[in-house]
Parts: structure tokens; sequence; C-alpha cells
């Protein structure tokens, strides 16, 4: 009969099928009392892991999914789920995409840490189609290969409200790159998607690449790498020209080279809607940094820039110092745990405090080669 309980945080509470059950069948009860609103109509939030490192969930497992499914079904106030690391597999996910799809308050969904596969994304992936009011999935660390990214980026291309999608540290590869690439193409003009993170995927110079021209506003058919203007496209004229409308794209962590640095270099030369772009970790050395300087020059709207863990030297960190002079975006730049010796530092310090760049304020460049010395001069 409680009518203000509004979230319900269950984290780590070693909370099994049983347990969750007891939950549903209250939830069931959809009958108002002198108390208020029955708790059906009330709860809003309902957190099943922790949300401090490292995240501790439930063994909730398929069977618990489908109870946490049929609270989805029925609620007319739930906004927010976090099922991270509970153990949900496909089955699972099965039943939570069902729910999913005729859900009309559900926002966001976290499934974080779970052991959910291709099949299971691709139902979450159907669900989309048919879903009109999500607008965050997070499916990090699970086991979702090329055919699990092909469902979901299905999904995206018939979806106008997801926001932000997770698909960090799964296996999607150059194959699930692709896919969502071409999402990205077909979604413009009606996609609101605006942050993708696909760090730690396996996905070399080849599905990363395709990634960039999508962003550069290549259309579907010409994602096989062909530079014939005269392709013919399957999207109508009027996106012809449209830009996804992607804000933030997370890269970080996987098998690239300067081939996709150049890649993104051209792209920032004709995006102006990419506000963040992360490529840490990616093997990107000097001569990839002097693309992305180029890129830099001509673009002014990307704010945050990623190359942290990269083996960018003076040489390249001097291409993106000089870039600064011509760019007025910018806000932060990271570029620790590079090769950079304290002639970066001094680069850095001759362009920032020669007054030719005003709009750079967050400059991070520890765990690089550089001295206590170089450190000092350039604070």
């Amino acid at each position: 009969s409680n009518s203000t309980v509004q979230r319900m945080r269950l984290g780590g509470c070693d909370i099994t099928y049983a347990g969750l059950r007891s939950v549903r069948d209250v939830m069931r009860d959809t009958k108002a009392t002198v108390y208020g609103p029955a708790l059906v109509n009330v709860i809003r939030r309902i957190e099943l892991c922790t949300r401090k490192m490292p995240k501790v969930g439930n063994p909730l497992g398929n069977h618990g999914a489908e109870c946490l499914a049929e609270v989805i079904r029925i609620s007319t106030s739930l906004r927010h789920v976090n099922a991270s690391c509970c153990s949900i597999g496909d089955e699972g996910a099965a039943c939570l995409a069902e729910a999913l799809a005729i859900s009309k308050s559900l926002v966001t969904l976290e499934l974080d840490q779970n052991v959910i596969g291709n099949s299971g994304a691709a139902s979450l992936g159907q669900a989309l189609r048919d879903n009109t009011n999500l607008q965050g999935l997070s499916l990090w660390k699970n086991r979702i290969a090329a055919r699990g990214a092909q469902g979901i980026s299905d999904g995206l291309t018939s979806n106008s409200t997801l926001q932000w999608i997770g698909l960090g540290c799964n296996k999607i590869g150059d194959d699930g790159a692709t896919h969502l690439a071409k999402a990205l193409s077909l979604g413009r003009g009606t996609s609101r998607l605006a942050w993708l993170a696909i760090g730690g995927n396996n996905i070399t110079d080849e599905g990363a690449v395709l990634i960039a021209r999508a962003l550069q506003g290549r259309n579907a058919d010409e994602l096989d790498m062909s530079e014939d203007e005269d392709a013919e496209t399957s999207i109508d004229d009027a996106t012809a020209t449209a830009l996804p409308a992607l804000k933030s794209l997370g890269m970080g962590g996987n098998d690239l080279s300067d081939e996709t640095a150049e890649a993104l270099g051209s792209m920032l030369l004709e995006n102006d809607v990419l506000l963040s772009l992360g490529v840490s970790d990616c093997n990107i050395g000097d001569d990839g940094a002097r693309h992305i300087a180029i890129g830099l020059q001509g673009n002014n709207s990307l704010q945050r820039l990623i190359l942290s863990g990269n083996c960018i030297t003076d040489e390249g960190a001097g291409y993106i110092a000089s870039s600064l002079i011509q760019n007025s975006s910018l806000k932060s730049l990271y570029l620790a745990e590079n090769p950079m010796t304290d002639e970066s530092g001094t680069r850095f310090q001759e362009v920032l405090c020669g007054h030719y760049n005003s709009t750079l304020t967050t400059l991070d460049v520890h765990a690089t080669d550089m001295s206590a010395q170089g450190f000092t001069e350039l604070c």
C-alpha cells in the first residue's frame, strides 16, 4: 500500500529468480488503495546492479529476466532498469525484448556484463523496430558478435527515438562495424542516435574506416570503399546531403592504425555535428596524428578528442599543437601515455601561452616521456 517508493536499489543482494518473482507478484496488484496508487503505477527506477565499481548484480538468470520483463510490461511509470551483472543470456534477453517492444514508459535499459549473445542481441534489435520510447541501451561486455550487431543495426534503421547505445567490449569485429556504418548512413534524417560506443570490439581499419565514411555523409551503397562519386544511392534526395546525428563516437581499444586516422581526419573536414571522438589505444602514430591535425584545422564543431595510449611522438604532437592555431572549437585534448617529450610540451606552450588558441581548457599529457620540468613549464 506504499505510494511513495519510486526507486528500488537491489544491487548485490544475492536475489535469485524466487526473490524477483515476489517483487513481480507485488507489482501485479494494479488496484489503487486508500493509501494512493498501486506500486506498479509509481515505481520509476529498478536497479539490480550496484553503480560503484566493481559492479555487483544478482544471480537472476533467464528466469529472473522473465519476471523482470513482466514488470516492464505491466508498469506504467517504470523509466529506468539496470539489470547488469545478472547472468542474463539469450532467452532472458528475448523476454526483455518482448516487453520492450510494447513498453510505453521505459527510457533506459542497462544489461552490461551479462552473457547475451547474437540471438539475444537480435531480439533486442527487433524490439527497437517497434519501441517508440527507449532512449538508451547499454550492452557492454556481453558475447555479441557480428550477427548480433547486424540485428541491432537493423533495428536502428527503423528507430527514431534511441539516443545512445553502448556496445563496448564485445566481439562485433569488422562485419559488425560494417552493419553499424550502414545503419548510420540509412538513418540519416530520421535517427536521433547521438552516442555510440564500440571500443574493444576487435575492429580493424576495414570496419573503422567505414564508420568514418558514414559520418562523412556517405550513402549506404558507397560503403564498399569505392571512390566512385557516380555510385547510385538508395537514399532519397532529401537525405542525400544530411549527416548522421551522432555527436559522440568511442572506438578506443581496437586494432586500428594510421589508415583509420586518415579516414577520421577526412571525416572531420566534412562533419560539423560530432562533438566527441575517442580513439585511445588504437596504434595511431605520427602520420595518423598528421591526418587528424589536418581535420582539426578545418573543423569547428569537435570539442573533445581522446588520443591517449597511442604511438604519437613529438612529431605527431607538433602537428596536433599547430592545428590548434586554426581550430576554435576543441576544449579537451587527451594525449596521455604517448611517447612525447619536453619538445611537445614546448610546442603546446607556444601555441597556448602565445594566445594563438583561447578555446582549449584541458590538455592531458600524463604518463608521457615529459620531464617534471616540462610539466611545470607547460602548466
